[in-house]
């Protein structure tokens, strides 16, 4: 009985620390670096066919004043407050999703779940060796990625189902974003999870959270 006590405070200790405020996310310098994530997102693919050219021809000029036009464009603009509703929307849709965890879940279960992968790395490195932290990552972070990844998922289908209300003649395209959304949120869940471990084999903490960023966007890069 007493152990059981202590390792459910140590569970309770570890959710406590590693957990976000359900709140953080919608302060005002958060909600500016959501913004500014939603305006490079949108920078991005605007210069894609610029940097496309370049690559073609070496000895073209990127147009800064056609970059800025396309950026003020209304359409782009509009793509840029979707972006930002998005960000907004999967990371309350996450925090909902802890807090139903430890309210309706064990501490035991809630603590997995969100978990600070780079400190555990860090932890596992004291107890179990560079190997063995990077094997046991593979776990670790496979549970405490779950919930990132089915929030965007979540996210990204409501966006297919609110298009399809809108438009319900374009059903051969919304079937294909809602597939293409599953199977990239698939890959990079997969994706992030391989490269924490990986990372973790390379130095726990920085090469964790390194991997873990490669492994997310690798997907992505690969399917453009």
């Amino acid at each position: 009985s007493l152990l059981a006590m202590s390792v459910a405070k140590d569970f309770g200790l570890r959710y406590s620390l590693d957990r976000k405020a359900p709140f953080d996310h919608l302060r005002p310098l958060a909600l500016v670096t959501h913004a500014t994530k939603a305006g490079i997102l949108a920078m991005s693919n605007i210069m894609t066919p610029q940097l496309e050219k370049l690559a073609e021809d070496p000895s073209y000029q990127l147009d800064a004043d056609e970059l800025l036009r396309e950026l003020a464009n209304p359409d782009n603009v509009l793509k840029v407050w979707h972006s930002f509703v998005r960000i907004v929307a999967q990371i309350s849709l996450q925090r909902l999703f802890e807090y139903l965890a430890a309210a309706y879940g064990s501490l035991r279960l809630a603590g997995k779940l969100v978990k600070n992968l780079v400190k555990s790395a860090v932890r596992k490195l004291a107890r179990l060796g560079r190997i063995g932290a990077a094997t046991a990552m593979v776990a670790t972070a496979g549970r405490s990625n779950f919930l990132l990844y089915a929030s965007i998922l979540v996210v990204d289908e409501a966006g297919v189902l609110i298009a399809w209300f809108r438009d319900p003649r374009g059903k051969q395209r919304h079937l294909q974003n809602a597939r293409k959304f599953f199977l990239t949120s698939v890959a990079c869940y997969v994706g992030a999870t391989a490269g924490m471990a990986a990372g973790t084999l390379l130095q726990p903490g920085w090469g964790t959270f390194l991997g873990g960023t490669i492994g997310d966007l690798a997907p992505t890069l690969i399917a453009l």
